[in-house]
């Protein structure tokens, strides 16, 4: 029996929209901008507040307002086509999640499983919670940031490594080989079928 290729998939930036979420809070805060607020296509490098031009300890405090609701950590999936396109991958592959936690957030693993149970019917067993997701391997991993990605197709050369375009990873330079930048998941799903 021939073996499933194995999708690593990447949670924010890729299957949830947590840059809305940020920006929701972000909007109702004291770091509102008065008549002007916070819109995603500001948000052009991966560090949010340092493209805000925000105070440091703003994470902190993100955090503390989503551990006073559960229900905030609820985020929106990303795009209309990602829970089709899941279903689609899972149909002939191993998706597993690799997902980095909110460090301060005291609920964000489990809320994070229940999400991806919910939206995407992906096991406790299939999501690894962690930063370093060089030390995970499979044929693909599918991220929208770059350090990550690089990281990734260097530790796994055979591998190929799928940069989920958004605008804070579009100043990228030259990628390695193994690393391909893909625009939505029609691409995604055509880059597993290749191989």
């Amino acid at each position: 029996m021939e073996r499933k290729p194995i999708v690593l998939l990447d949670c924010d930036g890729v299957l949830a929209d947590f840059v809305k979420s940020y920006l929701t809070w972000l909007n109702a805060s004291a770091y509102a901008r008065p008549g002007e607020p916070y819109r995603q296509d500001e948000v052009h490098e991966f560090d949010i507040g340092k493209a805000l031009g925000l105070p440091d300890n703003m994470w902190v405090e993100f955090s503390a307002w989503l551990n006073a609701d559960e229900t905030r950590l609820q985020f929106d999936v990303l795009g209309s086509s990602t829970v089709e396109a899941v279903r689609l991958l899972k149909q002939n592959c191993d998706v597993l999640c690799l997902t980095s936690p909110l460090s301060d957030c005291d609920l964000w693993v489990a809320r994070r499983n229940t999400w991806l149970k919910q939206h995407f019917s992906i096991k406790k067993d299939d999501i690894f919670h962690g930063s370093r997701k060089e030390l995970v391997r499979g044929d693909f991993l599918v991220d929208d940031r770059l350090d990550n990605i690089l990281r990734w197709a260097e530790a796994n050369p055979l591998s190929r490594g799928l940069l989920f375009d958004q605008p804070w990873n579009r100043n990228t330079g030259m990628l390695p080989q193994n690393v391909k930048r893909v625009y939505d998941w029609s691409e995604v799903i055509r880059a597993v079928q290749e191989t």
